[in-house]
């Protein structure tokens, strides 16, 4: 991110902050600002400033009718991350500034904090700390004259003691392959590429890190000029270099003969440098090749490689930094089945070999007959999708009570990917909870993906010596069980709580003020975002690919919300009867993860990667000022013996409580939400 920013003292009418919408005069005002600054904003697309309002992420300063600065950020994950923040020259220095950045820091008060990136030698550097930010790394820039750039952060005050520093992995950048004409435009500039200079564009590089593999060493050298051979050879040192790793045996010409299928009209070093590609572990080919891109399904289907223009690669990072990468609802359209691989040895290892960490062909080969020679010992299961191609993959076995994961692979590194990532690192959690002992998962794969290592790490996995370990914990504890807790006051206790809810899981922690409220919901609803058993009832079922999500978003009216925040627990109420039920019921309990309250296309923008519900559903759920309210839950747990109303009311009363069947988000006391939980839970 850039920022542009200065200092000049006058006496103005109070600044107004705004949410813009499209068409509007604030959005035309926004953009005239943009143009004016963009030497130091960078480059951004027009669907960049609608995709931003869409989300209600793009605010605007208005002094009387006149827009006088904006702000345009995104929400990946659990922090604010600023993109562009502009003040008009004739506003510098007036608190213009300040007000924007308070105005998104209390829009967004339960996310960790603001970060942003800033050039060193900008002006605006200055600016941060007056603002609350404080350096927290450098990285080196892709701007021409090779300046850093500096890592600010704007911290919001929580105790979370599994939370990683934003931005602090270099795994959380994408490979990028580029192709020789993508090279010769950034090296030599040429003007009919002027979307391709933008790939080295700050921003941009925060995501993402371009690469060339051998291949373009060769082309190079076919080419005639002596002098253009030597200007592409000293401009090669901006590219990081993938090179494909040695001993890959037979799955080299395996890979090379998948991609001419793939792509018969290509040329053969085009085959080559996808090859190369695939085996450096490149998720993306950037080219402007029209038979490639022309094929780029295929390629993906064959590779798990995405095929991509220059503009298309910067929109689709644009929109990945937007939100988090996990997208469950990419799987909804097609239905997934979980299943023994026998039968799928030879696709197993096919699809799942890790080329790019040197991973050997026989030796994978190896273990997976290995383990299904012994069934009694081991399991091998895949996910497979309508089409039946294999999507993720898992080679398990007890020893003790631990449950050790020798592989887990996914298929590609899309949005798709790490929606399985998530849920195969979840399942293993819930295998060892379902064998009624705590006990603990550890992941030994020596080649997980990127989108592997990335859902262990948000699943509370803990990375040592090779090994990715969760411990599971089941029943109820209090958090004097806790030693981490001792340091920690009372405001930071239900912080504490609701992090080892979630690392510890399905473990319930007591005596730490950490809130539960029942909450309604009705039967349908019920079915499709959490609960099988009542889907199994009804005529459709639940969609397969529901079954994994880990997290979903759910709807209703603001108010009589009873004050009703992240972090806390729900205890879902399924209200009226049929559906399998003869009364109303508490079915479930899971944890709160955010409250957003906002316009329906705004809200469902923003969770729509989440899936379940259409706009017109979400319009449905709004209150008479056109306003909703999501939820949305992680970490779901179904109960074995589903509570009754008329045993609610008889158990509530034994605590010296009254319940009535509630028709909006109500709170219970600890006491009453234990009984509950050791009534209704297998695992209690």
């Amino acid at each position: 991110m850039n920022a542009v920013t200065g200092a000049r003292d006058q006496a103005r009418d109070p600044v107004s902050i705004v949410e813009v919408v499209d068409p509007s005069t604030e959005f035309d005002s926004v953009r005239a600002l943009w143009r004016t600054h963009r030497r130091w904003l960078g480059f951004l697309p027009t669907q960049g400033f609608a995709d931003r309002i869409a989300k209600g992420t793009l605010l605007a300063a208005v002094q009387g009718t006149r827009v006088v600065g904006y702000v345009l950020y995104d929400l990946p994950r659990d922090r604010v991350k600023i993109i562009h923040l502009c003040v008009a020259q004739d506003h510098r220095g007036g608190g213009v500034a300040r007000a924007m950045i308070e105005e998104v820091s209390t829009r967004h008060r339960e996310r960790r904090g603001i970060e942003l990136s800033c050039r060193r030698d900008f002006p605006a550097n200055t600016l941060w700390p007056r603002l609350g930010f404080i350096p927290r790394r450098e990285r080196i820039g892709r701007n021409e004259a090779g300046l850093p750039l500096t890592v600010w952060f704007r911290d919001h005050g929580h105790r979370d003691l599994f939370t990683i520093v934003p931005g602090a992995d270099p795994r959380d950048r994408a490979v990028v392959a580029v192709d020789q004409n993508v090279v010769i435009d950034l090296v030599i500039k040429r003007d009919a590429a002027s979307q391709t200079v933008h790939l080295e564009d700050d921003w941009l590089t925060e995501h993402i890190v371009l690469c060339i593999t051998d291949e373009v060493d060769q082309e190079i050298n076919n080419c005639e000029d002596p002098a253009t051979r030597e200007r592409m050879r000293a401009g090669l040192h901006r590219f990081r270099r993938l090179s494909t790793p040695s001993g890959m045996e037979g799955g080299w010409e395996e890979l090379v003969s998948a991609i001419q299928a793939a792509a018969p009209k290509a040329d053969a070093p085009d085959h080559r440098h996808l090859a190369r590609a695939k085996a450096g572990g490149a998720s993306y080919f950037v080219t402007r090749d029209r038979r490639l891109n022309d094929a780029k399904d295929r390629i993906l289907a064959a590779t798990g490689v995405h095929v991509v223009r220059p503009e298309e690669l910067i929109t689709q990072v644009d929109r990945l930094r937007a939100t988090d990468r996990y997208e469950p609802a990419a799987l909804h359209a097609t239905p997934v089945s979980i299943r023994s691989a026998v039968g799928s040895e030879a696709e197993f290892v096919q699809r799942f070999l890790n080329y790019a960490q040197g991973e050997k062909k026989v030796r994978l080969e190896a273990e997976v007959r290995s383990a299904m020679a012994e069934p009694a010992a081991y399991e091998v299961l895949v996910i497979e999708d309508a089409g039946g191609n294999l999507v993720g993959g898992v080679v398990r076995g007890w020893m003790g009570d631990t449950l050790c994961v020798d592989l887990m692979r996914v298929a590609g590194a899309d949005r798709t990917s790490y929606a399985v990532a998530r849920q195969l690192a979840f399942l293993q959690r819930q295998e060892v909870a379902n064998s009624r002992h705590s006990g603990e998962v550890v992941v030994r794969d020596p080649n997980p993906s990127a989108a592997v290592r990335d859902a262990l790490e948000i699943e509370g996995y803990e990375h040592a010596d090779g090994l990715w370990t969760s411990a599971i914990r089941r029943g109820l504890r209090t958090v004097a069980d806790f030693e981490e807790a001792s340091g920690i006051g009372d405001s930071g206790l239900s912080l504490f709580a609701a992090a080892v809810e979630r690392r510890l899981w399905p473990v319930k922690v007591t005596g730490a003020g950490l809130p539960t409220f029942v909450v309604p919901i009705r039967p349908a609803w019920a079915a499709q975002l959490f609960d099988s058993t009542l889907a199994a009832r009804t005529l459709f079922g639940r969609e397969a690919g529901l079954g994994l999500s880990r997290e979903h978003v759910y709807y209703r009216k603001p108010r009589n919300a009873n004050g009703i925040a992240a972090p806390t627990r729900i205890l879902w109420y399924v209200s009226g009867r049929g559906h399998g039920q003869p009364e109303g019921s508490v079915r479930a309990v899971s944890q709160l993860a955010e409250v957003v309250v906002g316009r329906p296309l705004t809200i469902h923008e923003r969770f729509s990667r989440l899936g379940v519900f259409d706009i017109d559903q979400v319009r449905g759920a709004a209150d008479s000022s056109g306003r909703v309210m999501a939820l949305r839950f992680t970490d779901i747990e179904l109960f074995a013996r589903p509570i009754m109303l008329s045993e609610l009311r008889s158990i509530a009363q034994s605590e010296g409580a009254s319940f009535v069947a509630p028709m909006s988000p109500r709170r219970i006391d600890e006491g009453l939400f234990e009984r509950l939980y050791r009534q209704a839970s297998a695992y209690a």
